[in-house]
């Protein structure tokens, strides 16, 4: 089948997939909220035309306690959390090229109804 494909065994793809939740987080970089995550938009805006390392944004979403970003520096990746689920703040994802497309009422409705919310370690309110 793979002779039929024109497909080498031996040549390997690059793969660019991350798993975001697997990632392993550098927590002392982490920062909150709607200013935490203005901060490391003017670093991006900064380092742009610098030669050290461009922040690059990752990923976006909807969590229990508000949305979060996933940022990597070149060296380590980290997250902004606890945005506010308002106009500005999706916009400001949006302008970065995160694009949140669930919102966290609805995360935390379905986090309700989950086996989470028995967990005592859990957030789920």
């Amino acid at each position: 089948m793979a002779n039929v494909l024109n497909f080498n065994s031996e040549q390997k793809e690059e793969n660019s997939f991350i798993d975001i939740g697997r990632i392993q987080l550098n927590r002392q970089k982490q920062n909150r909220g709607l200013e935490g995550l203005k901060n490391s938009i003017s670093t991006i805006h900064n380092n742009k035309n610098s030669d050290k390392n461009n922040i690059k944004p990752i990923f976006g979403g909807a969590a229990v306690s508000g949305l979060f970003a996933i940022f990597y520096d070149g060296i380590d990746y980290f997250r902004i959390k606890n945005i506010p689920d308002i106009q500005v703040s999706r916009l400001i994802l949006q302008n970065i090229g995160l694009e949140v497309y669930k919102r966290v009422c609805s995360t935390r409705s379905v986090a309700r109804r989950s086996l989470a919310k028995s967990d005592e370690r859990s957030n789920v309110v």
